[in-house]
């Protein structure tokens, strides 16, 4: 099990994510602040997180999540 921690101005989001093998076995969100969606298109494996609070967003692949992009081939 791997953990990221995510931190923009003292507000911070935790994920979760485990693998069998060098397959994905396990994602999950642990903790989003106040103002703070996740958004996942029906069918792909990226989520955007948005924050209304600092008007911004950004994409993490559950595939690999430190990569700080969308999914590839999305």
């Amino acid at each position: 099990m791997f953990a990221l921690r995510i931190e923009l101005e003292g507000k911070d989001m935790m994920v979760t994510w485990g693998y069998d093998g060098q397959k994905l076995a396990d994602f999950g969100i642990v903790t989003l602040p106040p103002q703070w969606f996740i958004r996942q298109v029906a069918g792909q494996k990226t989520l955007t997180v948005l924050s209304s609070e600092f008007e911004c967003a950004f994409d993490l692949c559950p595939d690999a999540p430190i990569a700080g992009s969308r999914c590839s081939g999305e």
